[in-house]
């Protein structure tokens, strides 16, 4: 834990710049010692309505490798039902962001439907 280590009196500063900067950097070498850094891979055949809650795919694909004809068809429906469900989700969704008053979820909302990505360029680049 980040405060069982601290030395409190380092933060007694009478310089207001000096005690920010210490407060900061603190604050910083808390955030890198509490949190993990996770990477997510997204590709551009990912749909985003299929979330985790759509287990059913492996279901039906380990129903299709056991040779359970009944058991396979059930799970190949189940599926149907799951994806048509986390579409109607998505779709709900999406449409709540862009009835909302708030321009910042309307906008999510937009750049979400039209896949929008941001520029790459950098302040440094000219071209």
């Amino acid at each position: 834990d980040c405060f069982e280590h601290t030395q409190w009196e380092v933060f007694e500063h009478i310089d207001l710049a000096t005690y920010t900067e210490s407060v900061l950097a603190y604050i910083k070498f808390c955030i890198e010692n509490v949190t993990v850094v996770k990477r997510i891979r997204v590709f551009p055949n990912q749909k985003p309505w299929m979330t985790g809650r759509v287990h059913m795919l492996r279901a039906r694909d380990s129903a299709f490798r056991s040779g359970d004809r009944a058991l396979y068809s059930a799970a190949r429906v189940d599926l149907r039902r799951g994806i048509i469900k986390a579409k109607a989700d998505y779709k709900t969704k999406i449409e709540e962001q862009l009835a909302s008053n708030n321009p910042r979820q309307v906008w999510q909302g937009i750049q979400s439907i039209t896949i929008y990505r941001g520029c790459d360029l950098t302040a440094g680049d000219s071209s």
